[in-house]
């Protein structure tokens, strides 16, 4: 039986869980990452709504404008507040982007490859937009523990 092509979108939607499983994994191997000890939640809690962010922008017409990604906003704050560092944030957003394309390399055979590109193109786009948001909103965090301390 031949498998109909499927999205981009749709397999990710498909593949959440196991694409979070999978970045928690490679997180887990990188030893300036696992020195901030999580759980589960406080580690991956942020995954699902960035995902879903970022599949429903491969939902849009080409050269739409990209909505806005609170997630990303929030994240800053929260890593902010667990103690990371920028290059740590990086290092978790490269990660999920090779997380993210293991999981179309997984599941290549159903794919629509006539569209696979430029969707992978919208894919490393969204993250690093998102990366952007979650970084700008840290440093905010950053500069304002910096002014506090300043006038102590």
């Amino acid at each position: 039986m031949i498998n109909p092509c499927q999205s981009v979108a749709a397999i990710l939607q498909r593949e959440l869980t196991s694409t979070i499983q999978r970045w928690l994994k490679r997180v887990d191997e990188v030893p300036s990452l696992a020195v901030i000890v999580l759980d589960y939640q406080q580690r991956t809690g942020h995954l699902p709504q960035l995902l879903k962010d970022l599949i429903l922008r491969l939902g849009l017409k080409q050269g739409a404008e990209r909505p806005r990604s609170p997630a990303a906003h929030d994240h800053g704050k929260v890593r902010f507040n667990q103690g990371y560092s920028v290059p740590m944030l990086v290092e978790e957003s490269r990660l999920l982007q090779v997380s993210i394309f293991d999981t179309l390399r997984l599941n290549q055979k159903d794919l629509d490859a006539g569209a696979m590109m430029l969707d992978v193109i919208t894919i490393a786009d969204e993250c690093d937009a998102q990366l952007k948001d979650t970084v700008e909103t840290f440093m905010r965090f950053e500069r304002a523990k910096i002014a506090v301390r300043s006038n102590r």
